[in-house]
């Protein structure tokens, strides 16, 4: 809603793993997606929100099936 300005950050593989290590693909654990920006100088005091997309991909290893998930978010900032 024009609060700042549309960025994209990417975390994980870029390729799946070859067949038959398809688990070698799975997070055992991993850090948090970090973003920075900068809010627009024009937004007066206030409340605002930066609204944001998850996109997620999954797969299921019993049957082979992968999906992705989007997922919307909204982060509350207040301007004083």
């Amino acid at each position: 809603d024009g609060v700042v300005a549309p960025k994209n950050v990417e975390i994980g593989d870029a390729t799946p793993p070859p067949p038959g290590k398809e688990g070698n693909n799975y997070f055992a654990s991993f850090e948090p997606a970090q973003l920075e920006f900068d809010l627009k100088p024009t937004l007066g005091p206030g409340e605002h929100k930066i609204a944001g997309k998850l996109t997620y991909y999954y797969c299921m290893l019993a049957n082979g099936f992968c999906a992705n998930k989007k997922a919307g978010f909204w982060i509350p900032v207040t301007i004083r």
